[in-house]
């Protein structure tokens, strides 16, 4: 089901103005997905929606007790009441009464609700983890990511909103600047400290990485490697680099997945503006371009796909343009020995629905 927005003809008048509504309360105009491709995941993408569709319901057809149930949890806004004072007989009586308006039915977002939840990761000694998430232990990077931006998000100024003032470039910094001192101020630099740490504990440097004998890197690319001291035992002509990358967890294997996500973790934490936090992200950020841009030129394939790691699987993750490009991106590394081969293995990929829409980003 689409609920972004539209622009639809105006019901109040027979001209031609438009006026910008939602599709969210108008159940008519809610359609269903269309596959140019029907595939496994398609029939479950039609299966999951039909699953769905009975909890997507038109508010204003509830009855009354239901939306004050939904007010009472604060997924609806209160409505706004009067009082008028009646004067009878010489007695005075108050009747208070509610007025109606079009966002009486807007779903509120429970941001309290939602950071209490969140902030379990990176604030554990408010509210402990419980031990369901023991199978979550190779993916802490990702957990701290999901959280950490999550919370970016939520604790943005209500009045950053306004898309008038998100049309220049200073009033755009200006909201960056508030969300991201929001964001300090409720998580604290102590636990942006604590994030860091953790991440820095998953960071696994590769002491010896050779790249592959097609790559021919220009003199930018290679003046960004550093290569590795000779062994004593090295019998071949090869060139060797000081490698790494983010594993899932501390001694864990360095991954293209969890690389990504603590890498946009250090980004969030090194603009948050903390004391120490912020520096120490930026330290951590520096430290690692060098090694990890030798890593994840060692991955890549010939036929210009990327393993998610040494001798691991070849598949679109670590082909997408967030996987590979982007951190190089966010790394200001350059990366045109590799996105022309990127672009050639992906124009061979099969059109599948899950591979596709996430390779469209290039």
């Amino acid at each position: 089901m689409d609920f972004s927005e539209e622009t639809l003809p105006s019901s109040s008048s027979s001209s031609t103005t438009t006026t910008t509504t939602t599709i969210l309360n108008q159940p008519q105009l809610q359609k269903r997905s269309v596959h140019l491709v029907h595939t496994d995941t398609t029939e479950l993408q039609e299966i999951t929606e039909d699953e769905c569709s009975p909890f997507f319901v038109d508010l204003a057809s509830l009855r009354k007790h239901s939306q004050d149930h939904l007010r009472e949890t604060g997924l609806l806004p209160p409505l706004a009441s009067t009082t008028t004072t009646i004067a009878t007989d010489g007695r005075s009586s108050c009747n208070q009464q509610h007025e109606t308006n079009d966002h009486d039915l807007d779903v509120c977002l429970l941001k309290e609700k939602h950071y209490a939840y969140l902030s379990r990761v990176f604030l554990p000694s408010e509210q402990p983890l419980g031990s369901n998430l023991v199978s979550l232990d190779a993916s802490r990077p990702w957990m701290m990511y999901w959280t950490l931006h999550g919370c970016d998000l939520l604790l943005t100024n209500e009045e950053t909103k306004d898309d008038n003032e998100m049309k220049t470039g200073n009033n755009a910094d200006t909201c960056n600047s508030i969300a991201n001192s929001l964001l300090l101020s409720k998580v604290g630099d102590d636990a942006m400290c604590a994030i860091v740490s953790t991440l820095e504990a998953c960071w696994q440097i590769i002491p010896r990485i050779s790249l592959p004998h097609h790559l021919k890197l220009t003199e930018e690319e290679l003046s960004l490697l550093q290569k590795a001291p000779s062994a004593s035992d090295n019998t071949d002509d090869k060139t060797y680099y000081i490698g790494g990358g983010f594993g899932g967890g501390p001694g864990q294997l360095a991954h293209v997945a969890t690389s990504y996500a603590a890498v946009l973790t250090l980004c969030i934490v090194a603009t948050s503006d903390g004391p120490k936090s912020s520096q120490m992200a930026w330290e951590t950020l520096e430290q690692l371009r060098k090694p990890m841009y030798a890593w994840l030129l060692s991955l890549q394939q010939s036929h210009g796909g990327f393993r998610m790691h040494h001798d691991g699987e070849i598949d679109v993750r670590g082909t997408w343009a967030y996987d590979q490009c982007y951190i190089s991106t966010i790394k200001s590394l350059p990366t045109k020995s590799y996105v022309c081969a990127l672009h050639h293995f992906i124009l061979q990929l099969p059109i599948l629905s899950f591979a596709w829409p996430n390779c469209l980003i290039f």
